[in-house]
């Protein structure tokens, strides 16, 4: 439950332009309920060296834990999952990509 940030990445790909994500469609949900939270920041950066532009998402970490239900999950995976829409020049309207974390308590 400690103030703090955690990073979703949307990884770019020569099927998927991140630039072309519109931001304020971005979501963060989990399978735990139907609640969902959108990003405090953006950025775009190549972080997994590939050539690609990725889109690099900051979530506050206690709205997350409280939001999505997370409370009862510290040393346990969490279902999470991330939807957005793309720009319709693109052809396609919705993406979604999802993955587990673990939850762990923060020991200071």
């Amino acid at each position: 439950m400690d103030l703090g940030e955690v990073k979703v990445e949307v990884l770019g790909s020569d099927e998927l332009d991140v630039t072309k994500i519109q931001t304020e469609s971005v979501a963060l949900g989990c399978e735990r309920t139907e609640e969902s939270l959108q990003p405090l920041s953006f950025a775009y950066e190549d972080i997994s060296a590939d050539g690609y532009t990725d889109l690099v998402m900051v979530f506050d970490s206690h709205e997350m834990i409280v939001r999505l239900d997370l409370k009862n999950c510290f040393c346990e995976e969490a279902p999470l999952k991330v939807t957005a829409s793309l720009d319709e020049s693109t052809g396609a309207k919705a993406i979604e990509g999802s993955g587990m974390t673990l939850i762990l308590p923060s020991f200071r």
